[in-house]
């Protein structure tokens, strides 16, 4: 196997198929697709794609790094790809576990630096915390209250992928380089997808867009709002891709005070223009929430910067004008109604009904079982007393499948990873390793706010930003900075 991978990695990567056999898999690629086309456009599309996944899968085997970030790029745009091509038939979700487990794979045939890594990567009281709540839910395959192994399991197998992601993406940030790579690369994903959504609100809907929009009554209903089309450019719904553009943009406000060349400073604003932009345009209030909870949270951890200083100000008026200038816009009442839930109809139903379901928290300290909320729970657990149930919140959801038990261990989970993260930020006096820890943290907290009003984590466009964020936080002690003394 070792020599199969070898023989690979020197086709792929070294010679680049710059060979014999190179030339044969191409001519013989071309021939395939011409011949295939002149029958059927979309069987031509299908060889090409067969060949771009068979290559994908040996970049992952061959490359730890390169399977990460086609991992990051599948997830973000997997969902635009299934609507453009496959009626959104698309099985993201499994294909995205084949990619992970490719990777591991890979890792696990080459075995390389692959033991000390696993060491100090399961020495972390984050990761040792994470290995319990994995443990945790895999007796929740033995929850009495479910009513179905296969509906738990489905549930389980998003578990384990992102615990399989976190360590994906500790084994590749072993150097500060390594971590800068990663997050230019998510930054040109990103900002591909804010430039997306912009393109959505400005020129409308493509035909393949609003023939899927139409065909999904359900989707319609919550994407169009009093005639208004909310922008979800390339994610599942206008929720999941506000959530993520204000994770994102938080992100690169804070790293864009680093030191780099003026070009890049002004591509990475322009980035950050177009994600808040999306954002806005999403029609998403928890993003709106979630945004300025980020900025603030990193503003308040670099109040000590002049620079912060001048920002919180400049953010303070911003934020004012935004919420009483005598401007009207339906991206800018939204986002002033986040800031006035009380009086929202949407808020008050979602408060009555957690008043409603609390007796069902109180006397159920497990769960009713994983996967037994929503329209999920309706089609893998039929019957079920949560199934159909919309918590509307990550910590409601966690609460109602895992129990208060459950939900304590997170919680526990997040405060740990917060912590990790401030003493790092206080322990080091490299500015440029400062600023990335104070951003992670800062994009870190958008998520734990997110949950109060929406799944912010789980879904498959927002676990590749979420873990590998933690994987930075985790792997601090392989940056190259002096620790201050006492």
């Amino acid at each position: 196997m070792n020599y199969f991978l070898e023989r690979l990695n020197k086709l792929f990567l070294v010679e680049k198929l710059n060979n014999t056999q190179g030339w044969i898999v191409c001519l013989a690629l071309a021939i395939c697709v011409s011949a295939a086309a002149s029958q059927s456009i979309y069987l031509g599309f299908g060889i090409i794609g067969g060949v771009l996944a068979i290559l994908a899968i040996c970049l992952c085997l061959l490359n730890t790094e390169i399977g990460l970030y086609i991992t990051v790029a599948f997830s973000f745009y997997a969902i635009l790809i299934s609507r453009l091509f496959f009626n959104d038939l698309l099985p993201s979700g499994l294909i995205l576990d084949i990619i992970v487990l490719s990777i591991i794979l890979g890792l696990i045939i080459r075995q390389k630096e692959l033991k000390p890594t696993i060491n100090k990567f399961t020495s972390s009281p984050v990761t040792i915390l994470i290995i319990v709540i994995f443990a945790y839910n895999a007796i929740e395959f033995f929850n009495p209250n479910a009513r179905s192994f296969n509906g738990s399991f489905q549930a389980f197998r998003k578990i384990f992928n992102t615990f399989l992601l976190l360590f994906i993406s500790y084994y590749v940030f072993n150097s500060l380089e390594a971590i800068k790579r990663f997050l230019r690369f998510l930054f040109v994903v990103s900002a591909l997808a804010g430039i997306y959504g912009c393109i959505q609100e400005w020129n409308g809907l493509f035909n393949f867009e609003m023939q899927w929009l139409l065909a999904n009554p359900h989707s319609y209903g919550l994407i169009v709002i009093n005639g208004h089309i909310r922008v979800f450019s390339t994610m599942t719904d206008p929720a999941a891709f506000g959530m993520i553009m204000t994770t994102c943009a938080t992100l690169y406000i804070g790293l864009c005070s680093n030191k780099m060349a003026a070009l890049h400073r002004w591509l990475v604003l322009a980035g950050i223009v177009f994600m808040t932009l999306s954002m806005s345009y999403s029609g998403t209030r928890t993003a709106n929430a979630m945004l300025v909870a980020g900025v603030g949270f990193y503003l308040l951890l670099t109040i000590q910067r002049k620079s912060s200083m001048l920002i919180t100000g400049f953010a303070a008026i911003l934020l004012i004008g935004a919420l009483y200038a005598p401007i009207h816009t339906p991206a800018l009442t939204r986002f002033r109604t986040t800031f006035q839930a009380s009086e929202d109809p949407s808020y008050k139903l979602r408060v009555r009904n957690r008043k409603a379901i609390q007796p069902y928290i109180y006397t159920h300290p497990i769960g009713g079982g994983l996967g037994t909320t929503g329209a999920v729970g309706e089609t893998n657990h039929p019957g079920h007393q949560l199934a159909g149930f919309q918590p509307d919140s990550g910590y409601l959801k966690k609460v109602l499948e895992i129990g208060w038990i459950g939900l304590i261990l997170f919680f526990i989970l997040y405060f740990l990873v917060m912590k990790k993260g401030i003493n790092a930020y206080f322990g080091t006096e490299g500015k440029e390793t400062q600023n990335i820890i104070a951003s992670c943290l800062a994009a870190l907290f958008t998520f734990y706010v997110g949950e109060y009003a929406q799944v912010a984590i789980g879904q498959i466009s927002d676990v590749v930003v979420y873990y590998p964020l933690i994987a930075i936080l985790l792997r601090i002690d392989t940056f190259k900075y002096k620790t201050k003394t006492t």
